[in-house]
């Protein structure tokens, strides 16, 4: 492949049409004659390429615009003639240098071994302004490559395709337009004689540049607003910008904008399969939706600045399988001083009813609380990108009752009705409030739930949510499909802080019908939702279909010792979540609509095919297992099955601790058979933390199943949280510890049980979800590193053919 200056030329369609800038290849008898356009300079840090082109010519070239430093940090819009003229390839090459090889043989996305990347490049499709029709690349169209901190963004004639976040280029880099061919894989090869052109009628650019000059005060990345001819930088992130409606703009200058913030996940105490902030304080869950392509995005309250409760932001992370967690930069900030962006939820506006979304199916609107001294209000901010920048609403707020004690906004689509449905908590009435809306925007008091179950000091974090039922909670894998039945019932979830009856914050469900006005519970009972002592604000995944188990996530912590307990002092971060969790309602003996929760698979995290260790003969003895040297996450999930348990007269307990060898902490748990069947968690040999609300003993009862006389417990330990899940998620409790020693050794024995009685236990280690993400500093950077660009000037360039 040579490069020709010859292949760069001016021209027009007809005598009166524009002039337009074309770039050629064509196949010579002994070689590709091929052509390209790239920036002198390689200091671009992120930027935004807003072209109008065509394509056209024979199969076997590729037309490209994209970012480009090595074969490693590259991103790209490309056009290759052997597909069909429908179809733009998105990609972010691989980011390790072991690619770079197979890369400039191949010119292909593809791993060390040869394989290409499903995530690195991505098939989109070209759509007619408006976004229905389908459209061609021989025909004029928009294209749009946005380069952010963490993320790729990549539009067609104004319509948002595709946000990436493998990949995504973290290195000053040039910009490059070329068109193509080398007979490799990626382009294909193109016959003797053949031609193909790349046709531009003007370039738009908007970029940051990397170099450091003296007085930088900001950080800007810019993309370029709707697309129109001529555009005006509009600020994505940064510190420009108006309060009002762009949610970068913040009051505390130490409070980063645009980058995610960097992370040390390599602390004695860091969970390493729960999700965790990078740095500072976190509480509720917030904000959660899963999109179309499989992203589970998660919002939650946040003080970048502090280990410590205030300051409140959205913090912002995604994950394709709820535990491998990419940190992003934060949502949704405070607009003015003394303002708190308190917690809320997100929807998917799939049919534009807010009308915010022209010709978009993946627009988000975000509800929160707005918190200043004189008020709690509903508002809500909208993000044309699936999440990732918000806008505010101009005409906040959408619910105001001049009240200080309203708040936690939750919305839902409600199908019957053809209308939105918001459940929000005034707070110290101990009310819930549910309203209706046709647009997102302007909204209708409905009715309200009031004095239901345990009432505390106060409601909070209100959910609502429909929900399936199992035929059969007892067997063994209850979320088969075809032990599912969808019905009419929804959960409503309350929290409540502080007044749990082991103090501090907990969250207790209502399981009921609703017509898309009032809701109406089965009974007045308080049913708790977890009997640890951290777990609280849980809140639903929003784009779940209703058909299905409901997924949720809940903050690991109680408001009682979070913002004392010494992973602040220690390492710097205070707080995690809890597992995701499966959701279904199930009735059970006493127990009818009992919300059974279940870890999402945790098989994909397991550091062997097959079980570290096992034994199926465990009746009356026990199993020990040293986890110092093997798993060095920390992180072990055990299952343990006790079968034929006699109807009557049942004698014997099931026990397990988790120690370590060093310090001899351990943290405990068991089952008596006997009797009213309780089951205990003990935290109190645990010596890194000392608070007299820091409760060490929890228990609950969980009657043996007649039918099946059987008794499942699966347990995850990881690192300074436990969670315990019995018969199938009938019970459930969080805890969290702090060991001045890393545990490292597990105990599981029963003792005295009937004989008859069969026990079988299995030992999984967990890989860390963080420590791939590890740069060489052993820290979590997010999706791009920052840390030696201290200051950068911010230029906003344009340039027009």
């Amino acid at each position: 492949m040579v490069n020709s200056h010859q292949n760069v030329y001016l021209a027009r369609d007809t005598p009166d049409s524009p002039v337009h800038l074309t770039l050629r290849t064509n196949r010579l008898p002994s070689f590709q004659s091929s052509s390209g356009l790239e920036t002198t300079e390689q200091a671009y840090m992120h930027a935004s390429i807003h072209i109008r082109a065509r394509v056209s010519g024979s199969p076997g070239a590729c037309a490209g615009i994209f970012t480009y430093l090595t074969d490693e940090q590259e991103s790209d819009i490309e056009i290759l003639t052997r597909d069909e003229n429908s179809t733009v390839r998105a990609t972010n090459q691989p980011g390790t240098v072991s690619q770079i090889l197979l890369l400039r043989l191949y010119s292909n996305p593809m791993d060390p071994n040869g394989t290409v990347i499903p995530e690195a490049s991505t098939a989109i499709t070209i759509t007619q302004p408006g976004g229905s029709a389908v459209g061609s690349w021989t025909d004029w169209n928009d294209y749009q490559l946005n380069w952010l901190p963490g993320r790729s963004e990549w539009l067609i004639n104004g319509v948002s395709k595709l946000n990436k976040t493998y990949g995504v280029p973290t290195e000053p880099s040039n910009i490059q337009l070329r068109m193509w061919s080398n007979g490799g894989s990626w382009p294909g090869n193109m016959t003797v004689g053949g031609l193909a052109t790349l046709d531009i009628e003007w370039i738009d650019l908007v970029y940051n540049t990397s170099r450091e000059a003296p007085g930088a005060t900001c950080e800007n990345v810019c993309t370029i607003d709707n697309f129109a001819r001529n555009p005006q930088p509009q600020i994505a992130s940064g510190t420009t910008g108006s309060a009002q409606n762009v949610t970068s703009a913040f009051v505390d200058p130490s409070v980063p904008t645009g980058r995610p913030i960097p992370g040390d996940y390599t602390g004695a105490l860091r969970p390493q399969i729960h999700y965790s902030p990078p740095f500072g304080f976190m509480n509720d869950p917030n904000g959660m939706f899963v999109d179309a392509e499989g992203v589970y995005h998660l919002y939650y309250q946040y003080n970048p600045t502090d280990t410590v409760a205030g300051n409140q932001h959205w913090g912002h992370a995604t994950s394709r399988d709820l535990y491998t967690w990419q940190n992003q930069p934060i949502a949704i900030y405070p607009g003015a001083e003394g303002e708190a962006i308190f917690s809320g939820s997100s929807v998917i506006d799939v049919n534009n009813t807010s009308g915010f979304f022209p010709n978009q199916t993946n627009g988000v609107v975000a509800f929160y609380t707005l918190n200043t001294a004189e008020e709690q209000t509903q508002d809500i901010a909208y993000s044309t990108d699936g999440g990732y920048t918000f806008t505010k609403y101009a005409n906040n707020p959408v619910i105001s009752i001049n009240s200080t004690q309203f708040r936690d906004p939750k919305v839902i689509w409600y199908p019957p009705t053809q209308q939105w449905v918001l459940v929000v908590a005034y707070a110290q009435e101990f009310t819930i409030g549910f309203y209706t809306s046709p647009n997102l925007k302007t909204w209708t008091h409905a009715s309200n739930f009031s004095n239901y179950g345990l009432l505390g000091l106060q409601y909070e974090c209100p959910n609502m949510v429909p929900i399936p039922q199992l035929k059969n909670v007892s067997i063994e894998g209850p979320l088969d499909q075809s032990n599912i039945e969808s019905g009419d019932m929804y959960v409503l979830y309350i929290s409540i802080n502080p007044g749990a009856p082991l103090g501090g914050s907990i969250g207790q469900y209502f399981p009921g019908t609703f017509n898309g006005t009032h809701f109406t519970p089965v009974d007045q009972a308080a049913r708790i939702a977890d009997f640890g002592k951290d777990n609280y604000a849980a809140q639903f995944f929003y784009g779940i279909p209703a058909t299905s188990p409901q997924i949720s996530m809940a903050w690991a912590s109680n408001w009682q010792y979070t913002q004392v307990v010494p992973t602040g002092q220690l390492e710097n971060f205070r707080s995690a979540m809890s597992l995701p969790r499966y959701n279904v309602l199930a009735n059970t003996t006493r127990g009818d609509y009992t919300l059974v929760s279940i870890p999402y698979d945790l098989s994909p995290l397991y550091s062997s095919t097959s079980s570290l260790a096992n034994s199926t003969s465990l009746a009356n003895s026990s199993l020990l297992y040293d986890y110092s040297s093997t798993i060095p996450s920390g992180a072990v999930t055990f299952n343990l099955t006790i079968s034929s348990i006699p109807l009557a007269n049942v004698t014997g307990t099931a026990n397990f601790t988790f120690m370590s060898s060093v310090t001899g902490e351990s943290i405990r748990g068991g089952f008596y058979l006997g009797g009213d069947t309780p089951f205990w968690i003990d935290r109190g040999y645990i010596r890194g933390f000392e608070n007299p609300f820091f409760t060490d003993k929890f228990s609950t009862n969980n009657l043996v199943d007649t039918d099946t006389q059987t008794f499942r417990l699966q347990v995850v330990i990881d690192r300074s949280i436990l969670e315990v899940f019995l018969d199938n998620g009938l019970r459930s409790a969080t805890t969290t510890f702090f060991a001045e020693g890393m545990l490292d050794t597990l105990l599981i024995s029963t003792r005295e049980l009937n004989p008859g009685v069969q026990v079988s236990a299995e030992v999984f280690g967990l890989n860390s979800a963080w420590t791939p993400l590890e740069n060489s500093n052993g820290t979590v950077a997010g999706n791009v590193t920052m840390a030696s660009q201290r200051v950068r000037r911010n230029t906003l360039g344009h340039m027009s053919l």
